[in-house]
């Protein structure tokens, strides 16, 4: 997530931002499953803001639609 902090570490010592999003893209996914209907079919599960990017078709402020985040094992 490009939260200040975070963006602020970057500029100490730049490493790669392209896996991240900012917290817009987070409230576009919350504003899409307000708008959607069917939310309920959501009912249960744990959602990932990239899915639901896929899903509703929209992007993060700089037009990206950032790959799913998963910790890696």
């Amino acid at each position: 997530m490009r939260t200040e902090p975070v963006m602020a570490a970057h500029e100490r010592g730049g490493f790669d931002l392209s896996a991240t999003e900012t917290p817009a893209y987070l409230g576009r996914a919350v504003a899409a499953l307000a708008e959607d209907e069917q939310v309920m079919r959501w009912s249960g599960q744990t959602l990932a803001v990239g899915a639901l990017a896929r899903e509703y078709g929209f992007t993060d402020v700089d037009g990206t639609q950032p790959e799913v985040f998963r910790v890696a094992a």
